[in-house]
């Protein structure tokens, strides 16, 4: 089993063709590639619930059968996670690989097709010193029955190296073009495509008590992951919920910052997010006003499509939210030092 580290960037389509452009990656070795994928899954979601994911890939001529465990996804968009990959011969699945790595609870022999990703992959391979990291722009869809979803995102993948690097290299991107911290897998928004719209994150509970420094630097890592999630469900849909949620994530991540007030730095985070707040309140209309009359709230829509466009276009956003990280890995390590 390998283990891959990567942290994802999410993007608008035209903000990706933009990014597959940039001058400085010009320079650098590059390949494109049409990877065209199946997810599987049991009747009853055994391997979802586990939180893992199954998938045949055609790359080319070759296919490529790959599970992959439980992984861990922090604020910062950094995620780890174990991986087997099988090069077989065809497009059906070989259970046989399978056996010794599902647990006894599973029946294979109901797993079957539940969606599809398909997708051009640009790759560069960026290289300083004693650091390799695979760049890979991904531009394609998320399809089951006759529901689709974009793929528009940017993946980093730390080949050798320390994952510091991966922060610099993300940190890079977003001052040349507007990308956001990427939560949500191609798996999870396969998964997430049963439903109309995607749902909208659950609101961590909020606890007034201080606690110690670890305990409030938790509390802000679980706000900033809700936040960031209901942040890039914008460009697909502007559901109530969503909306509500990402305006009473921000509060509360304002309120977790107020606690963390003995810390320098967080003086500037609570300024950007108190004024992200801001841009983002008009959204809330779209609940306040749902049951309005419907020339009325066709007007608020269109404002919110105008307001929710200039957000995906800030890049301030996407460096708001690596800030944040930042902020989390240096609080985190010095709580961890007391």
């Amino acid at each position: 089993m390998s283990k891959e580290l990567e942290l994802k960037l999410g993007c608008l389509p035209t903000v990706a063709a933009q990014v597959c452009a940039l001058p400085f990656l010009s320079d650098l070795p590059s390949e494109s590639k049409l990877l065209l994928n199946l997810y599987y899954d049991t009747p009853d979601e055994s391997l979802k619930r586990m939180k893992m994911a199954l998938r045949i890939r055609k790359s080319g001529d070759q296919w490529i059968q790959t599970l992959k465990t439980t992984g861990i996804t922090d604020a910062s968009g950094l995620s780890t996670r174990g991986e087997y990959e099988w090069v077989i011969d065809g497009p059906n699945l070989k259970l046989d690989l399978l056996k010794a790595l599902l647990p006894a609870d599973i029946d294979s022999d109901s797993l079957y097709p539940v969606f599809s990703t398909n997708f051009k992959r640009t790759t560069w391979l960026y290289q300083r010193e004693q650091t390799q990291i695979e760049i890979a722009c991904d531009q394609g869809e998320v399809r089951t029955g006759n529901r689709i979803e974009p793929i528009s995102e940017v993946e980093l993948e730390l080949k050798q190296g320390d994952a510091g690097a991966l922060f610099e290299l993300a940190e890079q991107l977003t001052r040349l073009s507007p990308l956001w911290i990427g939560q949500r897998s191609k798996a999870q928004r396969g998964w997430e495509l049963r439903f109309e719209y995607p749902p909208a994150p659950e609101l961590p509970s909020l606890i007034m008590e201080r606690g110690d420094l670890a305990e409030r630097v938790e509390r802000l890592s679980a706000m900033t992951i809700c936040w960031q999630r209901c942040y890039e469900l914008i460009p697909i849909t502007l559901a109530p919920t969503v909306i509500t949620t990402l305006c009473s994530a921000l509060e509360q991540q304002i309120a977790l910052l107020r606690q963390l007030s003995d810390l320098e730095a967080s003086a500037g985070l609570l300024k950007e997010y108190e004024a992200l707040l801001t841009r983002v309140m008009p959204l809330y209309d779209l609940a306040y006003f749902s049951g309005s009359s419907p020339a009325f709230y066709k007007t608020i829509q269109e404002r919110s499509r105008s307001i929710s466009a200039e957000l995906l276009n800030d890049p301030s956003i996407g460096q708001l939210a690596l800030r944040t990280a930042h902020f989390i890995r240096e609080t985190t390590q010095g709580a961890g030092d007391e």
